[in-house]
């Protein structure tokens, strides 16, 4: 036996992660090793497993992509199984599909602050990876937080400009010019502004678009991260 112990994964059978998603590849001995290389890697979200008949060995496809829409990020191939990591967030934190584990901070801060804030509850301002996974994130603070709140109100994420090019934390870029993908109509608009956020405004028509702005101002602070507990069970 070659795993005593191993992740829950949910299985899918007959589907392969696309190569846009694949962040590496290896090849195996054992089905099981596949799976501990997941195991063991904090970014890992989930691999392909396929055998390679010529050689015997498995060939994994390591993905540190969230599928969160399967249906979307895994596609079809006959001789291929796909394993899809299973995470509980941290106590305090909840799961937002495609971003990771949130907390909300309750006093409104401005920017410099809310970066430190998260900073010291180990994790950063939220910086959902992809387009999909913002909309889904806007959708889950309008459902959640802003429906208590009952009034327009502005959320920090953790993205910047510098010399007029908006980056996400994780340095990947966002299109700048007015009313773009996420950006509020108009927005951005303001000279030499280094933040955004998103905007709530019923009054507007905006739940959750983007809206450059002055860094002192404040605004309300939702830390991220993905860093996860991983779930495990015993594997006989």
């Amino acid at each position: 036996m070659c795993c005593t112990r191993a992740m829950v994964f949910t299985a899918l059978k007959q589907k392969a992660i696309p190569p846009a998603a694949v962040h590496h590849t290896s090849a195996v001995n054992r089905r099981c090793d596949c799976r501990n290389s997941c195991y063991v890697d904090k970014h890992c979200t989930g691999f392909s497993m396929q055998l390679n008949a010529s050689t015997n060995r498995f060939v994994c496809s390591i993905s540190y992509t969230y599928l969160f829409d399967t249906d979307l990020a895994i596609v079809w191939m006959g001789t291929v199984w796909t394993f899809l990591k299973a995470f509980v967030c941290a106590p305090s934190y909840v799961s937002v599909a495609g971003t990771g584990c949130v907390i909300a901070v309750d006093a409104p801060q401005n920017f410099t602050a809310g970066v430190e804030t998260c900073r010291v509850l180990g994790s950063v301002l939220v910086s959902p990876p992809t387009d999909a996974a913002f909309y889904h994130f806007a959708r889950f603070i309008n459902n959640t937080i802003f429906s208590k709140l009952n009034k327009k109100d502005r959320f920090y994420v953790g993205i910047s400009n510098t010399n007029g090019t908006w980056r996400w934390d994780d340095g990947h870029t966002l299109t700048s010019t007015q009313g773009a993908s996420l950006w509020y109509q108009g927005d951005p608009n303001e000279i030499g502004v280094q933040c955004a956020a998103m905007l709530f405004n019923p009054t507007l028509n905006t739940y959750g678009e983007l809206v450059d702005l002055n860094c002192t101002l404040e605004g309300r602070i939702v830390c991220a991260t993905r860093e996860t507990q991983n779930i495990v069970h015993d594997w006989y």
